[in-house]
């Protein structure tokens, strides 16, 4: 327990640094985006499934921490008390009744922005009874408890987890059906790389089964945020930074049920993770979990340019269910992913009864391509070039990226080699709108929409 403890405090004290010196080189717009993040509590490290690592992974863990220098809550991050123990802070939010500064139901809130949105608290702040504590791994403590929360929130809660849960068993059946024997799916990349994609069209089985839930059922820690960030007539009056805390919690409890979740048949059932798992702990937490319940491990690596996953976030719409990070989280991802890919290739093949992976890489046309695998133990590289370059470490090196210009030889650059007319159109418009701005300014303005 005292690990996990430290392991967070080092996490912590890493990004902090980082964002400090990253403040400094974007000064008030990041500037901006920290206060907005520290509203909702969310410099906050978490590590998943705690009861599935061992004091090897957790040491490990420490040393893994300082990678993310410029890590945010924002995007698809796991989260998971670190301890048991209370928070000793004695700043608390005290709570005695239901919020009456929530949005009026209904409203249109199209022109707030993240800016406007720091004067609103967090969900967690709003719903939430008694004292609250402040962020730290008090504070998870607080929200795993139903009773500090709402009556109407809780219920809430509930009907989230058990549609959740039912999409789970529905993905796992199927699977079940069609000859798969429990398998633990992970699906690996920075944000925007086409991990849904790869998904749906180069693992057949998984698609079938993804397609009877509507892509519902997996572990991803930003799948209850458009619920959560709803009204009771349907319209969005939360940001994903208010709802994030509160999605969070409400992942570990789903994470923690489908880890003895069964089948019909009784067979212990197949799970699909959709996170970026770009630290080599966390994949041997996943790892850890599938040995100790019986699962083998299919894991899909999912690569992408740094500007191919910048585009995808800018074409990501407010009222969809994709978050929308801005520059410093994508850009870290992207360093981190790449960074210790050999790491977790070398796990497959140390170990041939742990499972299979596979690399995929992005070729010119944007188009998703096989360049290496390991089955068996054995690895079998199908295009050495570009295995070479997203495996390099000296690879994952941005540059100045954040200060380029999005410009016409840009927009033409990325779009003019994608053979798919309707989705050429698409990455044309979502940059054509932010034409003039650099990349960093242009997810920053992306990410504060609602």
């Amino acid at each position: 327990m005292g690990v996990r403890v430290a392991v967070r405090i080092a996490t912590n004290v890493a990004e902090s640094v980082g964002l400090y010196f990253l403040g400094l080189w974007t000064f008030f717009n990041i500037k901006n985006k920290i206060g907005i993040a520290g509203t909702a509590g969310l410099f906050t490290s978490h590590v998943p499934f705690d009861d599935a690592e061992s004091k090897g992974v957790q040491a490990e863990s420490s040393q893994a921490a300082p990678e993310y220098k410029f890590q945010t809550q924002l995007d698809n991050l796991p989260a998971r008390p670190a301890s048991s123990k209370s928070s000793n802070t004695t700043h608390a939010y005290v709570h005695a009744s239901p919020p009456h500064s929530v949005p009026i139901a209904g409203a249109s809130t199209a022109a707030v922005t993240h800016q406007q949105a720091t004067q609103l608290k967090g969900t967690d702040e709003l719903y939430g009874l008694g004292n609250l504590p402040s962020s730290g791994p008090g504070r998870w403590e607080y929200l795993a408890n139903p009773e500090n929360w709402h009556p109407e929130r809780r219920k809430l809660h509930e009907k989230l987890l058990d549609e959740a849960r039912s999409s789970a068993l529905t993905l796992a059946e199927s699977l079940e059906r069609d000859g798969c024997q429990p398998t633990l799916f992970a699906l690996r990349g920075n944000t925007a790389t086409g991990k849904t994609r790869i998904a749906t069209k180069k693992i057949p089985a998984l698609a079938a089964a993804l397609e009877k839930t509507g892509g519902k059922g997996c572990i991803n820690p930003d799948v209850f945020k458009s619920s959560l960030a709803k009204s009771e007539a349907g319209a969005k009056i939360f940001s994903s930074a208010q709802v994030h805390n509160e999605s969070c919690f409400l992942a570990d409890h789903f994470e923690d049920g489908l880890r003895s979740q069964r089948t019909g048949s009784g067979a212990i059932a197949s799970i699909v993770v959709d996170k970026r798992l770009a630290r080599a702990y966390e994949i041997d937490s996943y790892i850890e979990l599938a040995k100790e319940t019986g699962r083998k491990v299919e894991l899909c690596d999912i690569d992408a340019p740094l500007e191919n996953s910048l585009t995808g976030v800018l074409q990501r719409k407010p009222e969809g269910e994709d978050p929308r990070p801005p520059y410093p989280v994508v850009s870290s991802g992207f360093v981190a992913v790449r960074s210790n890919r050999m790491s977790v290739i070398d796990r497959f093949i140390a170990d041939p009864s742990l499972g299979n992976y596979r690399l995929f890489g992005t070729a010119e046309d944007g188009k998703k391509v096989m360049v290496a695998s390991v089955m068996g133990g054995e690895l079998s590289v199908e295009d050495a070039d570009l295995y070479e370059k997203i495996t390099s470490p000296q690879s994952s090196v941005t540059g100045d990226l954040a200060d380029k210009i999005i410009d016409n030889e840009l927009i033409d650059r990325l779009t003019n080699n994608i053979d798919d007319p309707e989705r050429a159109a698409n990455t044309r418009a979502a940059l054509e709108k932010y034409n003039g701005k650099s990349w960093s300014a242009a997810l920053a303005a992306h990410s504060e929409l609602i």
